[in-house]
Formats: structure tokens, sequence, C-alpha cells
């Protein structure tokens, strides 16, 4: 029978329509839409909790709370053909980053906004705290909809002390060493690097500002953000004064696992005397805005 969610008549409801109908309604028809209208109810009401890989059932539509503790692990959902209506919703319920994968039955898919452009035969998404989707059967294959990124990580971290003479025209890595905040735990503070604990797309921003006792006049100053070695934004500025010269990185970056973002400088001051200028004002933020 196709199950669907909505808002659901009563059986005086139906009742009244069949009598509008000019039809007769007889006590075990009347059971039959009773018992209809009980076991869309539970399918609403039922929650099912998942720790490892699993195939579902049918007789499981309703909440699937998915945790892993230990190692990633897929759920196979049952076939769409046939089961329209048949609705799973996912709750990752663990703060970790372990994915737990949704895999289709056979060639079925799942449709939903992705860089692919086209349904896909898994869903990958399940990998943060309270990320949640609801999956519909069409009576072919599964549509995905009220996605939910769950608690991305994101850090905001800067430095607590100037950072001094930074040999010039030198490549210098900015020793970021204090945390605003870091959701997930993904920078160190002893290396300065941010390491990406799912894939997608991230915005990065970085405002640094040379101290301005220090610089020379008529010089530039640069910042780069990089992804391992490579160089990926530069910020250029000409100090016209001694003053404070602010250099600013904004961008989105599509980034793997591992990858590691780093914040650079350098300058052509033609000293070793130049100083970068700590303040809570003067940031790092990275944030998982998409995911893949």
């Amino acid at each position: 029978m196709a199950k669907t969610q909505a808002n659901f008549p009563t059986s005086l409801d139906v009742l009244n329509t069949d009598r509008e109908a000019g039809q007769v309604i007889t006590s075990a028809s009347y059971d039959v839409i009773e018992d209809a209208i009980t076991e869309i109810e539970a399918e609403i009401r039922r929650v099912t909790p998942k720790t490892g890989t699993a195939t579902l059932t049918e007789a499981m539509g309703g909440t699937v709370l998915v945790s892993a503790a230990g190692a990633a692990y897929t759920i196979t959902l049952p076939t769409a053909v046939g089961n329209t209506g048949l609705t799973y919703h996912f709750i990752k319920t663990d703060a970790n980053y372990t994915l737990i994968t949704l895999a289709a039955n056979g060639a079925e898919t799942f449709n939903y906004e992705s860089s692919t452009g086209a349904p896909v035969a898994t869903y990958p998404r399940l990998n943060t705290y309270c990320a949640e989707v609801t999956v519909v059967s069409d009576g072919a294959n599964w549509q995905c909809i009220n996605e939910r990124l769950g608690q991305v990580p994101e850090c905001r971290v800067y430095l607590s002390t100037n950072q001094l003479n930074l040999t010039k025209s030198t490549w210098t890595l900015v020793l970021y060493n204090t945390e605003s905040y870091d959701i997930g735990s993904n920078f160190n503070t002893t290396t300065h690097k941010f390491i990406v604990p799912i894939p997608g797309k991230y915005q990065i921003v970085d405002v640094l500002c040379w101290y301005g006792a220090s610089v020379v006049a008529t010089k530039n100053y640069t910042t780069q953000y990089r992804i391992g070695a490579s160089a990926q934004q530069t910020h250029t500025a000409h100090s016209s004064l001694v003053a404070n010269v602010v250099n600013s990185l904004l961008d989105v970056a599509i980034l793997a696992i591992a990858d590691e973002i780093t914040i650079w400088a350098v300058n052509d001051s033609g000293v070793d005397t130049v100083d970068i200028d700590c303040d809570t004002y003067y940031p790092l933020i990275i944030k998982l805005v998409s995911k893949t």
C-alpha cells in the first residue's frame, strides 16, 4: 500500500465523502479506513536506531537515528519501486565526522542538489552532528528533502601577541595561536594549520594587520592562504606612510579530507624588523558552507 505523510482525514471525513458520492459505507470498509490511518500515523511516530551496517525494511519507515562510534558504514534502503510515499527521516546523533552513507537498492538513485547535477546511487552527507535528511520514494527512486548540515566544522583564530621581526622578502607562516572558537577541534595552535575533517566547500576569511610602528613606508606587504604547499589567493597592500597596513583574503574553496589550510605573509621592506599586529579583530575564520 502506498504510504504518505500529510494531514490525514478522519474516518468521519471519509464516511461523509462516501455518502456525498452516493456510496454505501459498511462497517467492514470503515474498519479498513481506520486501519490505514492507524498504520500511517504509526509510521510517523516510529523511531529506529542504527549503529552499524544495515538494510532497512518498509516497516522501518519513519525516523531513523544513526550514529557511528567506530568505523564508517552504509545503510541500504529497500526498493523505491511500488513504495510511493515511503519516507525515512535520518538524523545523525553523535558528535563526530564518521560518515554514514545511504545506498539505494540496485540501480535506483537519490536526487538532491549536488555538484554532479544528476541523481546518484548514494547519499554521503550524514557526517556531522545533527545532520538530517528526509528521503521519500517517488515510486521509482528516492527524493531528498529537508536537508540540514548539522554542526559544521568552523574556527576563528588570531594572534595573542605580535609576531616579531619577519625576515624581509621571505614567506613566513602566520603563527595563529589563540582560538575564539574551534568547533570540532580542527585548528592546531601548535602547527598553526586547519585540517579539513570532511569534504565540501569552505569559506576562508583572513584579516592581517602589519604593526604600524614597524612598517616601512612605500613598500609592499602581502598575504596568501595555501592548501598544503599550493598558494590559492594572494593580497598585496602598499604602505604610503609609516602606519598600519591591512591585508584581506576572502575565498570559497572546495576541500578534501586532510587538506591543510595555512596563512603566509611577506614584505619587501628591506629590513628584518617588521611585525604582524596581534588582536582579536584580525582573525582567520574558516567554515564549512556546503557538503559535496
